[in-house]
């Protein structure tokens, strides 16, 4: 928008030029999030696949064979989470949270009431 069409608009004109903004601004971010999501496959298909950090015999991962948004379907964009389907996600992040922390004092010597008391 230019300098002189700024100051001719009425407020609520220049809301919907704002509206268009946040709109474009958000489909921007959409695009690069998936872009980062492609890059990621890429790496994970190619450089991960050649160091030794994978486990002998599993299988190399490989780049999707079709676009990430092809299978959404257009409902399940939008669905909301259930309670049973919130407090799963809540207990699931907590459980790996302690097996994370059980593995961080594994592998730093501690034991469970070292850290407790160290924390």
């Amino acid at each position: 928008m230019s300098y002189e069409l700024f100051w001719h608009l009425t407020p609520t004109k220049l809301t919907y030029f704002f509206l268009a903004q946040k709109k474009r601004r958000q489909a921007e971010d959409e695009r690069d999030y998936l872009l980062g999501l492609y890059v990621r496959e890429a790496l994970r298909s190619t450089v991960c696949n050649a160091f030794l950090w994978k486990r002998k015999g599993s299988m190399p991962d490989q780049y999707p064979a079709k676009p990430f948004l092809q299978d959404l379907p257009a409902q399940q964009k939008d669905r909301r989470l259930t309670e049973d389907e919130k407090q799963r996600a809540v207990d699931l992040f907590f459980a790996q949270e302690k097996v994370r922390r059980v593995n961080w004092q594994r592998a730093h010597g501690k034991t469970a009431g070292n850290a407790e008391q160290e924390g």
